[in-house]
């Protein structure tokens, strides 16, 4: 057996859930490896600790500060539910306030600038003529 195979088969080896052969097989290269060896120790630690890890118990005042501190996020959303309101309200209103603001700053803004006359750029003449006369629409159909 090489050391690959016998390193896929350790956890299966410290289970127990391997065939006879070969859990001897893996018991001699065992014997002569120390690479795999070293492998299996470090297996087995790291399986300690887990099983360790598994069993311990858990702080029994845990649950009590936990529930103290929901009681507490509780009791503040009951005591600020007024003031929620309020400040759902007061906001909707400064919403309100500021686009009226702007509605009254634009329109004031655009009356203090002095419309462009464009009159004194294009001569009466041109600006009276009506083009639809000049050409029949009988003309275009042709």
């Amino acid at each position: 057996m090489n050391c690959n195979s016998c390193n896929n088969q350790l956890e299966h080896y410290l289970t127990g859930k391997l065939d006879e052969d070969i859990r001897l097989q893996i018991e001699e290269h065992l014997a002569i490896c120390k690479d795999c060896i070293e492998s299996l120790n470090l297996l087995k630690i790291v399986e300690s600790v887990i099983s360790e890890e598994k069993n311990m118990e858990s702080n029994p005042f845990l649950s009590t500060r936990v529930m103290s501190v929901i009681e507490q996020i509780e009791q503040t959303d009951k005591d600020s539910g007024i003031s929620a309101i309020f400040g759902k309200l007061l906001k909707r209103a400064l919403i309100t306030f500021t686009l009226a603001a702007s509605l009254i700053l634009g329109i004031a803004s655009g009356s203090l600038i002095r419309p462009v006359d464009y009159s004194e750029q294009i001569p009466e003449e041109i600006a009276y003529l009506n083009d639809s006369y000049i050409e029949s629409l009988e003309f275009f159909a042709e």
